[in-house]
């Protein structure tokens, strides 16, 4: 029952505030042409879809803290999450108004990342250490701009988000306790976010997630996707087998984030331009390329990426019944998926939007 009222309160304060910035001409958070870059539709239009996102979680929070009676048994997760949503908003939002540096984008990512470290929120995949904490960091810093490159074009980041955060609530809901009940309130608010927003995202889109938005989902990925995926087993020494699952698994929650980010950065490369500079390469422009509305890629990259949670909470769910040598034939979906964006960037021909 609590989260259905969730769901209903949830619902109704989100469509509120999109509905209520979606009539107001508030022109320091209407995306500015970017002569310098090419992007795939250059138009100038509201980027405050993460309000919505940072008010629900706002809320979320306040609410923990009033109602939920446990809340010092989960006192680091509920420390974690407060403090790397407010910074992660912040720092879109910066770069939204102001154009911050790269770098600045970069310190403050490392800095949610050192957040997870100090509360214990680490991706535990070797008795030793420091190497936890590097792949922590790379993790943190890698989902975080994966989410934000993913934002290129209508309805993308959302649905493949949602597919994430909804998946993974009615799990735990189901057969999971491995989170507190504010984090299950927070990833059942999220995806009623999300799902909100697409009414709005969807194209043609009235406006855009914008940084302040991409870099708090992502940053609210990274967290969820320790928590859920990355430490689902306990490591064992010198089995390198056990230990790999949980990047099995994230591989196959995250496919297509990892997919796109991987698939650009070495077609970047390849070109020897900056993997950071924007473009019209992603894998979702050259779906566009091949002849595929808009609309359409977005429920392809949608179903591609639930395909790929569902293998993983699979996997999750019935760990124990495999044989470790055969756990690797999960990887079979990430390489078509990979295989088939890859090679459609090699394919298919550049055209105007």
């Amino acid at each position: 029952m609590q989260y259905l009222v969730i769901f209903l309160l949830a619902f109704i304060i989100c469509f509120f505030v999109n509905d209520f910035l979606s009539k107001r001409g508030i022109s320091f958070l209407v995306k500015k042409q970017n002569i310098t870059t090419k992007r795939f539709e250059m138009l100038q239009k509201p980027i405050f879809g993460g309000i919505s996102f940072f008010v629900i979680f706002v809320l979320i929070m306040i609410f923990s803290v009033i109602y939920h009676d446990s809340i010092s048994t989960f006192y680091d997760s509920y420390l974690c999450l407060l403090i790397i949503g407010i910074v992660a908003f912040s720092m879109g939002l910066a770069d939204d108004l102001f154009q911050s540096s790269p770098y600045f984008k970069f310190l403050i990512q490392i800095l949610c990342a050192i957040v997870f470290i100090s509360c214990g929120i680490v991706f535990v995949v070797s008795p030793i250490s420091w190497i936890n904490y590097v792949i922590t960091i790379i993790w943190v810093v890698g989902i975080m701009n994966s989410i934000n490159m993913l934002d290129n074009m209508d309805g993308i980041t959302c649905l493949v988000s949602f597919s994430i955060f909804s998946f993974s609530f009615f799990y735990e809901l189901c057969f999971s306790t491995s989170l507190a009940n504010f984090e299950l309130a927070l990833l059942l608010a999220l995806s009623v976010a999300l799902l909100v927003f697409l009414f709005y995202n969807s194209h043609p889109s009235k406006f855009y997630m914008g940084d302040n938005g991409s870099q708090f989902i992502g940053v609210m990925l990274a967290y969820f996707g320790i928590k859920i995926f990355g430490n689902f087993t306990e490591i064992a020494d010198n089995d390198f087998a056990i230990n790999s699952v949980q990047f099995i698994v994230l591989i196959l929650a995250f496919i297509i984030p990892i997919s796109d980010t991987t698939t650009v950065t070495i077609n970047r490369l390849i070109k020897g331009v900056s993997p950071f500079n924007g473009d019209k390469n992603h894998t979702t422009h050259y779906l566009f390329y091949l002849g595929i509305p808009i609309r359409f890629i977005g429920l392809i990259m949608f179903f591609l990426n639930l395909g790929g949670v569902a293998l993983a909470f699979y996997l999750i769910h019935n760990f124990d019944k495999f044989e470790y040598n055969k756990i690797y034939i999960f990887l079979i979906y990430p390489i078509i998926v990979f295989g088939f964006l890859y090679a459609n960037t090699k394919i298919s021909k550049e055209k105007e939007f």
